[in-house]
């Protein structure tokens, strides 16, 4: 397998070109694994999943429920959100942004796709956001896209994601939680262009 190695959105990248012609192209980023306990028990559940072809003006909108076969809701020992997505054809890198009860807490943005298929997957901690977690509320994500032949983009983004629990026991206690967190929006979000600030005690 041949590596090589670019600067994207100032994290460092590896790409894993296979040899074989025709395979997907694995896209992945090096980072250090979420410091969640992998040793707990998890509940995995689905946020969306959406083919984002012409999306501008159309961000993906869904409304979340708390799970509650992972313990009591609120005191996990950890939260992470899985973003997977599959692409082929020609395409520009997009910008994507996952809003969450009015709070923007994942900024992200695609690689360019080939034309024999290119899949990457992220794992986010997500803990410090653990009281949003704690209530239904609504889920946005923005990933503006244009797909238009006669320019020759082609790429359409097929993404799911997914959040998943772990529970909390005496071997693995509740995170730290957020006393605070402060919505930098009006509060009637429909796009998913928010920031926000987290303040712990």
């Amino acid at each position: 397998m041949k590596l090589s190695t670019s600067c994207f959105l100032c994290s460092l990248f590896l790409v894993a070109v296979s040899p074989r012609s025709g395979a997907v192209l694995v896209d992945f980023q090096v980072a250090q694994p979420p410091p969640v306990p992998t040793q707990a028990k998890q509940c995995t559940i689905d946020i969306l999943q959406r083919d984002f072809a012409n999306s501008y003006g159309a961000a993906e909108i869904v409304q979340y429920t708390p799970p509650t076969n992972c313990g009591a809701v609120g005191s996990w020992a950890g939260v992470t959100l899985n973003l997977t997505v599959t692409s082929n054809g020609t395409q520009y890198d997009r910008l994507a942004v996952f809003t969450f009860q009015n709070v923007e807490i994942w900024r992200s943005s695609t690689p360019e796709p080939t034309t024999t298929g290119i899949v990457w997957n992220y794992v986010k901690d997500v803990t410090r956001y653990t009281p949003l977690f704690a209530k239904p509320g609504t889920f946005i994500l923005e990933l503006d896209n244009i797909v238009d032949v006669e320019t020759g983009l082609t790429g359409i983004y097929s993404t799911t994601v997914q959040a998943t629990f772990y529970a909390f026991s005496n071997q693995h206690p509740a995170a730290k939680k957020a006393n605070t967190i402060i919505p930098l929006s009006t509060l009637s979000n429909t796009t998913g262009i928010l920031q926000s600030a987290v303040i712990f005690g």
